[in-house]
């Protein structure tokens, strides 16, 4: 059913059923417009409604010393997810030496992830960040 305009009643006009009547047919036409818009998205092997997921964005600050390892492992906490997410990481430099930095999840949990930052062959002071995207079902609990 398209959507159409409902005429404004004049000042004082009393509202009759026929009114009220087209307001909430409009009312459920753009409720049923809504709902038909909504997408669905699959985690793993369940499907959902995409505005039904979670997602958990982070922006992790990393800065290495000069005299520190050119890799480093880098520990994310979140609230906790129902199975594994989907998730993201990427680096954004915020010096020279960060430029070449690199980033790998190395574990994934329900509730956190170990990132792997390398920042190559370059040496020296190094500053980054890092941004982290899970998205997941929510946990029962949450």
């Amino acid at each position: 059913m398209p959507v159409k305009n409902i005429p404004t009643p004049n000042r004082g006009q009393p509202l009759d059923v026929d009114y009220i009547s087209q307001i909430a047919s409009q009312v459920n036409a753009i409720g049923n417009l809504v709902d038909n818009a909504t997408a669905y998205s699959t985690v793993g092997t369940v499907s959902r409604r995409t505005n039904e997921l979670k997602v958990v964005a982070k922006t992790v600050p990393y800065t290495k010393q000069a005299d520190e390892k050119i890799s480093a492992e880098i520990s994310i906490t979140f609230p906790p997810f129902n199975g594994i997410p989907i998730a993201t990481a990427t680096v954004v430099a915020r010096t020279d030496v960060g430029d070449s930095a690199s980033v790998v999840i190395k574990d994934l949990t329900t509730q956190s992830a170990i990132l792997k930052v390398d920042f190559g062959d370059k040496t020296g002071q190094a500053s980054i960040n890092i941004n982290f995207i899970a998205i997941g079902l929510p946990s029962i609990a949450n």
